[in-house]
């Protein structure tokens, strides 16, 4: 599950650095979602998932925001929001 998610995060950060036309509001909650998603899971892997719920509804409001113009980048955040749930 924990490598589940490292991947997924991998695929969000990877995905941010390609799309040019997201607003910076949700740039930067994305990329604070998967920066502090990487360091809980640095430091705790076994904590991270429960230190990571908080994230859940931003990350969906913002998936919701932008599925018609970034429908990949809203599947990522969709998978990252299910696989921290599995947890």
């Amino acid at each position: 599950m924990i490598e589940k998610l490292k991947a997924t995060v991998a695929e969000l950060e990877a995905e941010l650095s390609q799309v040019d036309s997201l607003d910076d509001e949700t740039r930067a909650l994305l990329q604070s979602a998967a920066d502090d998603i990487s360091r809980a899971l640095a430091d705790k892997p076994d904590a991270a998932v429960a230190a990571t719920a908080t994230q859940e509804s931003p990350l969906l409001d913002a998936a919701a925001n932008f599925e018609a113009s970034h429908p990949n980048l809203a599947g990522i955040v969709r998978r990252l929001v299910d696989a921290m749930a599995v947890g």
